[in-house]
């Protein structure tokens, strides 16, 4: 019988705190920013129909096929990546296997310690771009295909 009674006393703290999140979040109608349209936009058309780009990819959705044992195989725990997002992730669209991830740098920003040290010792190589210069299609062609090429030392 007690257990009945602590069973539906957790179920009701549980909805109620679901309830007083749901009161503090508001979705957002945008999911991209300018700056953000314009890299996809960019990458898209200089990937071509190969590949697909997937925006605000969570890092414990790349992670968990990097991990072993609950850590990275940089050392770190997996659960300290799971708030983490990356801005993109590139994928063969035939198959979603994913060929990298891309950073994005707001001007005056350093590269994420975090990410590079995770993507330092994974399979899926990190392409870091500086949001506010604009690279020619030819640059982020040369620099995925390097990517791409440290990928397979992987295998």
């Amino acid at each position: 019988m007690s257990g009945t009674f602590y069973t539906g006393l957790r179920d009701w703290y549980q909805r109620r705190a679901v309830r007083q999140l749901a009161g503090e979040l508001t979705v957002q109608g945008v999911f991209l920013d300018a700056s953000e349209r314009a890299v996809l936009d960019g990458l898209e058309r200089v990937l071509g129909a190969h590949c697909r780009v997937c925006p605000k990819v969570a890092l414990s959705a790349l992670t968990a096929s990097m991990a072993r044992d609950g850590r990275l195989s940089s050392g770190l725990p997996v659960h300290l990546v799971a708030p983490l997002v990356v801005d993109f992730v590139v994928c063969l669209r035939s198959t979603g296997e994913a060929l990298c991830a891309v950073q994005l740098l707001a001007p005056g920003r350093e590269p994420s310690e975090l990410l590079g040290s995770i993507f330092e010792h994974g399979a899926v190589p990190l392409l870091v771009l500086d949001s506010s210069r604009t690279l020619a299609a030819s640059d982020i062609r040369r620099e995925l295909a390097r990517l791409v090429e440290h990928r397979r030392s992987f295998r």
